[in-house]
């Protein structure tokens, strides 16, 4: 056998498991969870890439913080905050304009783009990028501004590969609270009113991702804003949606969750499990199993006897009879035979000769009788035999 057909099993069984723990992860984890290369600033995800720590903090301070899963065209926004970071999902320009609508109604957006888009034209700002061409932070720090939302000169390590970048009309009325090195027109993260409310920008939402938050002077000014902002009973939603989120979970789970939601679901999982633990047991053997039972042993005669049996029932008489001839004739030094009957040519051999005349004749008789008499057959060819063997000494 060779070492690719030895080795086939475990191929095949390698192979199996790899595809079974494939299927397993994309039934069980989440839509959209993190991989290696996905950024997504999700408040419910707790990955380096994501924001979850700064919900969280806001919820510490007081701050009622939800998800969205829907689209603004279905349900517009509502609540006091609003936060898009870096959207997966581009916002349609019905979207955006239901956006705005809402910001100067009073709302408080917290936005952080990505490069280009509606949002970033109809408020006025681009971004620069200020990074290495292999998307590497140059080495620096931001500097907090002077404002109410801010601790005059409190400054940091800075995690942005980009600025924020105002048009003539914007400038006049935006408010730079976090800047990178001395350039305050270059800001990383800005306050930009609009109407009744406002739109409170980051230049790369970096700064309070779960990675970066320990040491983010943006992440302070954000939070204050935030706090600022938001009255009591207000609900700063995160626009998880744009992160390409529907909040389900794997086929199992939803599939477990709509069971456990009713009293037919849960007796159809109680007997799944029931039926499993019974298949588990079922096939589990409990201690060292029975000894086999030792057969009892044939003795010859009855094995002979049982062969005459069988013979008798299928009227083979002739064929043991035959049997017989063939048998002794090996016994006796292999008398040949080739004709139509080699039985009786057997037998008209040893006729011929004077001392094996007389058994001969009495075997031919008891082959010839209808049915062959057995037993005198037997007893011919025992003195055929004998009488040859002592003849060839």
């Amino acid at each position: 056998m060779s070492d690719l057909s030895r080795h086939r099993p475990y191929l095949i069984w390698g192979v199996g498991l790899v595809v079974a723990a494939i299927v397993a992860v994309l039934a069980l984890v989440p839509t959209g969870s993190w991989v290696a290369m996905d950024v997504r600033r999700s408040s419910t995800r707790v990955t380096p890439d994501g924001v979850a720590a700064w919900a969280r903090s806001l919820e510490r301070l007081g701050v009622a913080v939800a998800q969205r899963y829907g689209s603004f065209t279905s349900e517009p926004p509502r609540g006091g905050g609003l936060a898009i970071l870096q959207p997966v999902i581009t916002l349609s320009a019905a979207e955006v304009h239901a956006t705005l609508e809402w910001v100067r109604g009073g709302g408080t957006l917290v936005y952080s783009p990505t490069s280009g888009g509606l949002v970033m034209d109809s408020l006025g700002i681009d971004l620069t990028f200020v990074g290495t061409p292999f998307g590497v932070p140059v080495p620096g720090r931001d500097s907090l501004l002077s404002h109410p939302w801010t601790e005059e000169g409190l400054t940091g390590p800075t995690s942005s590969t980009w600025t924020l970048e105002a048009d003539s009309v914007r400038r006049e009325s935006w408010v730079p609270l976090s800047v990178t090195g001395d350039d305050a027109e270059l800001p990383t993260l800005a306050w930009l009113p609009e109407g009744e409310g406002g739109v409170l920008v980051f230049a790369d939402a970096e700064e309070i991702a779960n990675r970066a938050l320990g040491a983010s002077v943006s992440a302070v000014a954000a939070t204050r804003a935030i706090v600022d902002r938001m009255s009591a009973g207000d609900t700063l939603f995160f626009s998880e949606y744009h992160q390409a989120l529907d909040g389900r979970g794997g086929a199992f789970r939803e599939t477990y969750k709509l069971a456990k939601s009713s009293g037919v679901g849960r007796a159809i999982l109680h007997l799944a499990v029931v039926a499993i633990v019974l298949m588990l047991l079922t096939g589990r053997r409990f201690g060292a199993p029975f000894p086999e039972a030792e057969g009892e042993h044939r003795s010859t005669l009855e094995h002979v006897e049982a062969l005459a049996g069988i013979y008798r029932a299928a009227s083979s008489h002739r064929t043991a009879a035959r049997h017989l001839i063939r048998g002794a004739a090996r016994r006796s030094g292999g008398v040949q035979a080739s004709g139509a009957d080699p039985e009786e040519e057997i037998l008209m051999a040893w006729r011929a000769r004077p001392d094996l005349a007389e058994p001969a004749d009495a075997a031919l008789a008891a082959l010839r009788a209808n049915p062959p008499q057995l037993g005198d057959l037997e007893r011919a060819l025992d003195t055929i035999t004998a009488r040859h063997t002592t003849t060839t000494r």
